[in-house]
């Protein structure tokens, strides 16, 4: 749950930075996994200490070419557990690089994505992130997602996307497919 983001963009003539700086207690949502049967992602008897944790993003954007946009990206996630603990890593894709900070202290991502127009209201996305993760037992991910967003209005966007995943997580090397599909209304 972020407790404050505080944000930076400056404008250049070739390049847009920005930062964003959240400070995050995640101790309620990690609880709230902590059960059994529906929603369960933890072990019920899971021992959750108070966490807080510090997420810091750069981003820097360019044109290159009309209708294209090249964002690079750096991420940190800082953690500290205060109190007794006793929980496993949440050992699925995306999740894991995101909350094993939360554990061991540090995980950190590299990222590139383009975007553009393909035709009329109809665009697309790419992204790949690199995380690195040096405190933990699964040492680095690496997701790459690919989108086509269409946006017939300025107040309605449907897009259709993939992410693939590769990492290593605690039990060894896996890979996964995931699809997606949104739905996005905006007033």
């Amino acid at each position: 749950l972020p407790l404050e983001t505080l944000a930076l963009e400056i404008e250049g003539e070739a390049w847009t930075l920005a930062t964003r700086h959240s400070l995050l207690y995640p101790t309620p949502l990690l609880k709230t996994l902590a059960r059994p049967g529906t929603g369960g992602i933890l072990p019920a008897d899971a021992e959750i200490p108070n966490i807080i944790a510090m997420d810091t993003r750069f981003m820097a954007s360019t044109g290159v070419g009309e209708g294209t946009q090249l964002t690079l990206s750096g991420r940190l996630l800082l953690a500290a557990a205060m109190g007794t603990a006793n929980w496993p890593t949440i050992d699925m894709p995306l999740s894991y690089p995101r909350t094993v900070a939360y554990q061991d202290n540090v995980a950190a991502a590299l990222g590139v994505q383009v975007d553009g127009s393909l035709v009329g209201t109809l665009g697309y996305r790419v992204d790949v992130d690199a995380w690195v993760l040096p405190m933990s037992e699964g040492k680095w991910a690496l997701e790459a997602k690919g989108t086509l967003p269409w946006r017939p209005s300025e107040h309605f966007t449907a897009q259709l996307s993939g992410t693939a995943v590769v990492g290593e997580y605690p039990y060894g090397t896996n890979w996964h497919l995931l699809p997606g599909f949104d739905l996005i209304w905006g007033w």
